[in-house]
């Protein structure tokens, strides 16, 4: 899920979208790509997670968070986003790998 934040929280348009594949989203996992003016998107992301937990779905603890007052990113700042990713990366694939078996051997209902 890529995000900005907005008011400390996530746009509306992005709430309707997930909404509208409610059903979708139990039992799958979900990361977080985030952006934002010093706070790279955390307020948004803690919003989310909220949503998500409610739709049974599994929220990575994990972000990659972009400060959108950085400029470009430094090769320090570079280093930092692609660990990030790959820390990310790693999760969602365990989780989706996971739960893809749990539901193969015991379909999810809520």
């Amino acid at each position: 899920m890529v995000t900005p934040e907005y008011n400390h929280s996530f746009p509306g348009s992005l709430k309707q979208a997930i909404d509208h594949a409610y059903d979708e989203w139990q039992a799958k996992p979900v990361g977080f790509v985030s952006y934002g003016c010093g706070s790279i998107g955390l307020h948004a992301v803690d919003q989310l997670r909220t949503v998500f937990t409610a739709l049974h779905a599994v929220t990575m603890r994990d972000i990659v968070g972009v400060d959108l007052l950085d400029g470009e990113p430094s090769p320090p700042a570079a280093d930092r986003l692609e660990r990030d990713a790959d820390v990310l990366l790693d999760q969602l694939r365990w989780w989706g790998l996971t739960l893809r078996d749990g539901r193969a051997a015991r379909p999810y209902v809520s």
